[in-house]
Formats: C-alpha cells, structure tokens, sequence
C-alpha cells in the first residue's frame, strides 16, 4: 500500500487528490503501508491520548475516492503537537516498530526514524494547516 503524509486546508482535498496523491501538489513524506491504526499507536506512544480516542479522530477524518482505492485519514492536532515536543526519536521510532501493526508491515526502526525526523519537520511547517495520509491500494 502507498502513503504519504501531507499538509493542506481540508477544503483543497478534491477527488483528484484522493485517487492520484498529493504529490507535486502539497508537501509531504512517504511512508508507505500506514493506517489509522498506526497513527493512534504513534499518538499513544507520543502522550497525545489514549489509542482509541487517536483512532477515532483520524478515522473520523477519513475521506475516499469514488474507486474505494484510495483516500486520505486525518491526523489528529494532539499527534502533530507531541511529535514537534518530543525529544527522543530514536526511543519513539524503535517503539513504534515493536507495535504488531508495524511488525506486519515490515518496518525497521531506521524507516521508522526517518519517516517520523521528516514528518516532525513537515508538522513544524504546516503553518496551522491539518495533516493528512494518503494511501492507496
């Protein structure tokens, strides 16, 4: 599964961005093979809230393209803002790769490390903006 995080006002989400990605379009970071799922783990890990709450604002977000193959997740305000305040990367990567959905996946904490150095910078950027996932089947 493709993804990528991304930064954009919720009203610049149009069905081209759903199938095709924000690529060329916002800024952003590929990590492939993500889910709300994975986003609550790494809010849980973070201090941003508990599991199911994470869960339920980024699923709760979630938008479509008309195939059903691709879409965008929400990633919730209390993730971003604990990611920017963290101070030990590496220890958050290698937990978040130890979760079972990360295990499936495949990740190793040095994907793990740079996806989350290059999303912390994004998240510090994003000018107020939300943060988005894309993924795509």
């Amino acid at each position: 599964m493709l993804g990528e995080f991304f930064v954009c006002d919720p009203t610049e989400i149009d069905e081209i961005l759903l199938a095709n990605g924000p690529t060329g379009l916002h800024p952003l970071v590929t990590a492939k093979g993500l889910s709300p799922v994975d986003i609550a783990k790494l809010g849980q890990i973070l201090g941003a809230g508990s599991y199911h709450d994470l869960f339920e604002l980024s699923a709760n977000a979630h938008r479509e393209a008309e195939s059903g193959e691709a879409g965008v997740v929400g990633v919730p305000s209390s993730v971003c803002d604990a990611l920017v305040a963290a101070s030990d990367l590496p220890g958050i990567a290698e937990q978040w790769v130890a979760t079972d959905e990360s295990r499936l996946s495949r990740w190793q904490t040095s994907d793990a490390l740079d996806v989350l150095t290059e999303l912390s910078r994004l998240v510090q950027a994003r000018a107020e903006k939300p943060v988005w996932y894309w993924w795509s089947l």
